[in-house]
């Protein structure tokens, strides 16, 4: 009836910690950390790690690039 597969079941926990800083140049300013626990409930192949890695990261890039103000700090650096 079909292909006996093995499977693992995996958990993840992640916790956000965002705080204001200091206003820099007039620009406001903030800090984001994320940290992140898996338990992948046994061994894993690279190939899985590799692939599922920078999905988990790309969301601290995706708010890097939404709350970027590179531009911003620079100009009130030059005042």
């Amino acid at each position: 009836y079909g292909a006996a597969l093995r499977k693992t079941r995996a958990s993840t926990k992640g916790l956000w910690v965002i705080e204001d800083l200091p206003h820099r140049g007039g620009a406001k300013q903030s800090r984001m950390v994320l940290v992140q626990q898996v338990d992948a409930g046994g061994a894993l192949p690279i190939w899985v790690v590799d692939k599922k890695l920078p999905e988990a990261l790309g969301v601290v890039q995706n708010a890097i690039e939404a709350f970027r103000q590179d531009e911003r700090i620079d100009a009130a650096a030059r005042e």
